[in-house]
């Protein structure tokens, strides 16, 4: 052998390698097996179906001996059958060979998410922020798992897109280690495929990711194209944000509180002129007690008899009560014309 077909066969080998598992014919239906809205150039030969012949639906639950399909379709070629949205969509289930009446595949509309996990602190953190230095992980989440039934498919291949902070995208990316893995075909063989801890975030630009993920499996994605079927949302729950900063938490202002300072002033009153008003009580007496009396001049005669001396008494009001003053008055009277009778009699 010449150098030159050793060169070329390990070529072909390395060509094989990379590949991968994923990249085998997934155009290949087995008899019973599934089907996905989308699909094009699929070969069902193995179920049974010939080029021009007849298949029919019957409906979910419904028993094909003795009863006619409700739908019927004619396939034209069967080593490239396209399973079109716009005839299968509202078909989903078994279909039969005609006029057998033989299983020859089943109609699935396609089913696809993507979760975001950090596995450093084993939470999800799909459409939220992830810590820049911790290591990521997807969850795919799909029905599309039955592909992996047909001859040399270990899966139904997925792609995993991410878009950085600076609108780049990624086909893979690099794990604590340093080793790289790829984004592109992952296959997908159960309902729910972890690709493990492959994504050390520590080794990118921090900022918003956008993530989501696609199945363009035998051309189904183009074809069919709706989120949560052949493609996730762009995101799927949102952008991923990777910092070191917690996003809820923000950074504190300075406030500043405002205190009145409260000068005490005493304040020596200003002498006030003093109430003249008579108080009530002086008033009601004032207008209650009657005038006073005029004085009376009363003369007493010594018993020396040298002359009578002559004595003056006022009687002045007091604040007694009436009943008081009057009869303090009616004294006084009395005595004065006991003195005038006296002198008379002298």
């Amino acid at each position: 052998m010449t150098p030159w077909y050793g060169t070329v066969l390990f070529i072909l080998i390395l060509a094989l390698i990379v590949a991968g598992p994923t990249s085998a014919d997934v155009t290949q239906v087995p008899k019973g097996a599934t089907v996905y809205l989308g699909e094009e150039d699929l070969n069902i030969r193995q179920t049974g179906v010939v080029s021009g012949s007849q298949i029919g639906y019957y409906g979910p639950g419904v028993s094909t001996s003795g009863t006619s399909p409700t739908y019927i379709t004619v396939v034209e070629d069967a080593a490239a059958f396209y399973v079109s949205p716009v005839i299968f969509r509202d078909k989903i289930g078994a279909w039969y060979t005609l006029p057998g009446r033989d299983l020859a595949f089943y109609v699935v509309d396609p089913q696809l998410a993507i979760r975001v996990y950090d596995e450093t602190v084993d939470t999800e953190v799909t459409g939220r922020w992830a810590p820049w230095g911790d290591i990521l992980s997807f969850r795919i989440e799909s029905n599309l798992y039955d592909m992996g039934d047909r001859p040399g498919c270990l899966g139904a291949p997925v792609t995993i897109r991410i878009r950085g902070p600076g609108g780049e995208e990624f086909s893979s990316v690099t794990d604590a280690g340093g080793s790289t893995h790829s984004l592109t075909d992952i296959p997908v063989s159960t309902s729910s495929t972890s690709t493990g801890p492959i994504w050390y975030t520590g080794g990118y630009e921090q900022g918003n990711y956008t993530v989501w993920a696609e199945c363009n499996a035998n051309r189904m994605n183009d074809n069919y194209g709706e989120v949560g079927k052949t493609t996730t949302s762009a995101p799927s729950g949102g952008d991923l944000l990777v910092q070191g900063i917690n996003p809820l938490i923000t950074k504190g202002t300075k406030t500043t509180t405002t205190t009145a300072q409260v000068t005490k002033v005493m304040v020596t009153p200003s002498p006030t002129a003093p109430n003249t008003s008579p108080s009530p009580l002086a008033t009601i007496l004032s207008t209650s007690l009657p005038t006073p009396l005029p004085q009376v001049r009363s003369v007493a005669t010594t018993s020396t008899g040298e002359g009578a001396l002559e004595t003056t008494r006022t009687q002045l009001p007091t604040t007694q009560s009436v009943a008081g003053f009057i009869w303090i008055s009616g004294l006084v009277a009395i005595g004065a014309i006991l003195i005038i009778s006296g002198r008379k009699q002298s």
